[in-house]
């Protein structure tokens, strides 16, 4: 009793959830210690719960990494092992966590969008150019939510963004940020590093093939 919630990542390795408050991760790795049951010590009071969480898997396809929005608004990151040490990236002021999955993660906190990667793997910037940085970077300012998509070339694929004013922005490989709608966004899905997908505010769903794309389709929903 006492779980809150559930994160996995879409790879064969941990699950993490909440229980009464506190973090618990297990092993999903059955050619290591299966379910093993982990409890994290996020460094925070017991009843503080996790909101988000995002999972990337490195190169050597052996050590998986994660990150975890507090509801206290702090942001803390850990390799994932049986003993993981939580590292706190942000003290307070995030909301938002993504991954490509592959060692480069991107945060919205205070509204600003930071990225930052491991073992200097480059990854892309919303001016086109790319960038190493093992520390967050502060990458845009007045984002309201983030998704990353996974791409075999490098830098890693498309991140998409809702700014504050509710319009979308993507960008990509190389390619500077371009808005691909204007206003009434809520929320947006970067599913690979061609396709996108928008909800509105006023309830409807649209999909277009960005970057440089025009055409927005509407999803009819039924």
């Amino acid at each position: 009793s006492g779980a809150t919630n559930v994160f996995t990542s879409a790879l064969n390795y941990p699950v993490c959830g909440t229980v009464n408050g506190q973090l618990q991760c297990w092993n999903r790795d059955f050619s290591a210690t299966p379910n093993k049951i982990v409890n994290m010590d996020m460094g925070s009071a017991q009843g503080l719960a996790v909101t988000e969480m995002s999972f990337n898997l490195s190169n050597s396809d052996t050590t998986e990494s994660a990150c975890a929005v507090l509801t206290s608004g702090a942001l803390s990151c850990w390799d994932w092992s049986l003993t993981p040490n939580p590292k706190t990236m942000f003290a307070s002021g995030a909301t938002k966590i993504a991954t490509e999955g592959k060692e480069v993660f991107c945060a919205v906190v205070n509204s600003d969008l930071y990225c930052w990667t491991k073992n200097q793997k480059s990854f892309s910037l919303a001016d086109g150019t790319s960038s190493s940085s093992e520390s967050p970077l502060l990458v845009m300012r007045g984002v309201l939510t983030v998704s990353m998509a996974w791409s075999p070339q490098v830098p890693p694929g498309q991140v998409c963004v809702v700014k504050s004013d509710t319009s979308v922005q993507c960008w990509s490989d190389g390619i500077a940020a371009k808005t691909i709608v204007t206003n009434g966004a809520s929320s947006v899905h970067s599913f690979s590093s061609d396709n996108v997908t928008v909800g509105m505010l006023d309830g409807t769903v649209w999909t277009t093939y960005p970057i440089g794309g025009s055409t927005l389709v509407k999803v009819n929903l039924k």
